[in-house]
């Protein structure tokens, strides 16, 4: 399996009752990190003018699920580098050369890159949202709730941390030394054990610019999914930790694609795809699990295609409920609805749902990355009663105020959530950081169209992958121009080689581990070399099977086509470290090459333009 998730039991529920499918709101969205050189209709541009903060609020999205024990521990150790960077910056020449970092903000020769940050915020939020309606992740552990992360190893609460967050200067710590420490503790307190249908851009989201995030999703008798109550948790969170003029930088650290589900699109049915078993499904496999119904012929060689939509509408249009005659005739007419209409049990692995959707389905459950993009850069978002039309398309009605453009936030659900007034952050002083699951050489801090096309393809808002490099292709099976099964593990100097997966994705990348891991004597959760399950991965000793050696990341697609439509608002980087940087340090600098320095390093690069010019003579 791709990943652990929990399990209990739910009804069976016809799914598609519902008229249409999901639509998607538009192109790339290009900003400049001055002023936006685009602006769509669904970004209203912020009225703030401020450009430069001397605060800093930083969020970490931090991916909890079982693979990232190996990646939490980089990123222990390379995370405070940038924290150091931002309270005593480096000392640079004219040219901007790093020098040597500054000696409690004061350099010997030169002068600082940036005023030191002496009003710091550090939060954590996971990827465990649960998966709304369906059963899957409905325990505690694996729906956080956007909820920021206040313990350390084993639970046990970080002083500093009571708030919610860290917080430096302005009445907080005040010792940089101590401050690394309860960031290096927060790190340790995200753990291994949240949901394995992760919710990477969707927890940012609701933390930071839900105007009234739900508390609750139930799913009445018909199957239809309903969003209930107000996460107050969240908007008190909210109102301490933003502050209206600071520097919003927001880091995702990931090894896995986005896997949030949309519970009310389809109709409210959505939810249906984080099911184990499908709802409504009438192909029993593995024992009475219903597997997810294919897409139609269509879907295979044009996803956008009118003719492109799903198998399961047979069911609804046999009863005269279901889509539009066109569409019911072509579900009824199509060669694959008529003979093979739901997937075989290997290729509908639950937990590997999330990709190609709309090739592989029909329909697509998942938010249109519009909604981040507007969520980053609009000063107007959607509420929960307006983003959705009748039939359950995404369809947004930017009525309410965004959170992050507003001076002064609700703490309650009794006060006013959607109408507030207009703060001074313009769109320069919100920054995003994708870490994901890429090889390191792809992504550099200046990527041209070809670039990103090798990452994420020519076209991938109308499904044109061609110029996508192998390694980004999602798949079950192994992929052209890469070394086959048969070869050896390290055949492919950025992933070693395929493996036949059994319903798992191929990798992105891979990377050495520090020490091997005897998978038989760890949590088995916690190890990918488990005897009878990945034993044939390139990640596993070729002789020793149940010996990891090595850690993985699987295409994190959806991400990095984030960082990619918010332009100069966005860095990416691959959350495996580059293994030609070797175990160096920048000459005099802030942050080691190695583990995830390079990326801060980058990150750092970005929000420097963002903070203050250092006073004269510093």
């Amino acid at each position: 399996m791709l990943k652990r998730i929990s399990l209990v039991v739910a009804t069976s529920l016809a799914l598609f009752g519902c008229k249409g499918d999901l639509a998607s709101l538009g192109g790339p969205v290009e900003v400049g990190v001055v002023e936006p050189t685009a602006s769509p209709s669904f970004i209203v541009t912020p009225t703030g003018t401020q450009t430069v903060s001397g605060k800093v609020d930083l969020l970490l999205m931090v991916d909890d699920s079982g693979s990232m024990g190996d990646k939490q521990e980089l990123l222990k150790k390379s995370l405070p580098a940038l924290v150091r960077r931002l309270v005593s910056p480096n000392c640079v020449d004219a040219s901007g050369t790093v020098i040597a970092p500054s000696n409690n903000g004061f350099c010997a020769t030169g002068h600082l890159e940036f005023a030191p940050v002496n009003d710091l915020h550090v939060g954590i939020v996971t990827s465990s949202l649960g998966t709304p309606g369906s059963d899957t992740c409905v325990q505690p552990l694996v729906d956080r709730k956007a909820h920021l992360v206040t313990t350390g190893p084993g639970g046990v609460p970080v002083a500093n941390a009571s708030a919610g967050f860290l917080s430096f200067g302005a009445g907080g710590v005040a010792d940089p030394t101590q401050l690394i420490d309860d960031v290096t503790a927060l790190v340790g307190g995200v753990g291994t054990r949240g949901c394995g249908l992760e919710a990477q851009l969707e927890a940012w989201y609701r933390f930071l610019v839900e105007p009234n995030p739900y508390d609750s999703v139930t799913v009445d008798a018909d199957g239809v999914a309903h969003r209930e109550g107000t996460d107050e948790t969240v908007l008190k969170q909210r109102h301490d930790f933003l502050r209206p003029d600071s520097l919003l930088s927001i880091v995702v650290v990931t090894d896995e694609d986005d896997s949030t589900v949309d519970p009310v699109s389809l109709g409210g049915r959505g939810w249906g795809f984080a099911n184990i078993s499908f709802p409504g499904s009438n192909a029993p496999q593995n024992g009475g699990r219903g597997t997810a119904p294919r897409a139609t012929s269509a879907c295979a060689a044009n996803p956008g295609a009118p003719e492109c939509t799903s198998c399961g509408f047979a069911a609804a249009c046999a009863n005269g409920s279901g889509p539009s005659a066109d569409l019911c005739a072509v579900v009824e007419n199509d060669p694959i609805c008529s003979t093979t209409p739901y997937y075989a049990d290997r290729d509908d692995s639950p937990d590997a749902r999330f990709f190609q959707m709309k090739r592989r389905f029909g329909v697509d459950p998942q938010f249109p990355l519009d909604r981040y993009v507007q969520g980053l850069l609009s000063a107007k978002v959607p509420s929960r009663e307006d983003d959705h039309d009748a039939d359950g398309r995404y369809t947004p009605t930017p009525s309410c105020d965004n959170p992050i453009f507003a001076p002064a936030l609700p703490t309650s659900a009794d006060q006013e959530l959607c109408h507030l007034t207009a703060g001074p952050r313009s769109q320069r002083l919100v920054v995003l950081s994708v870490m994901a699951g890429a090889p390191p050489d792809l992504l550099h801090p200046n990527m041209t169209a070809g670039d990103w096309a090798r990452v994420v393809g020519t076209d991938p808002a109308g499904y044109v992958l061609s110029g996508i490099d192998p390694h980004m292709l999602q798949s079950i099976d192994p992929r052209p121009g890469l070394p086959g099964p048969s070869s050896a593990n390290d055949a492919d100097p950025v992933h070693g080689r395929e493996w036949v997966t059994q319903g798992e994705l191929q990798y992105a990348c891979t990377f050495a581990l520090d020490a091997p891991r005897d998978c038989t004597t760890v949590i088995p959760d916690d190890c990918d070399c488990r005897l009878g399950t990945n034993a044939a991965s390139p990640i596993c000793d070729a002789t020793v099977h149940t010996l990891q050696v090595a850690a993985k990341a699987y295409p994190g697609v959806r991400p990095l086509r984030l960082a990619q439509l918010l332009g100069d608002n966005a860095v990416a980087s691959s959350i495996c470290p580059s293994p030609t940087t070797g175990p160096v340090t920048v000459p005099g600098g802030n942050g080691p090459t190695t583990g995830y320095g390079e990326a801060f390093r980058r990150l750092g690069n970005r929000m420097a333009m963002s903070l203050l010019p250092a006073p004269t003579g510093l």
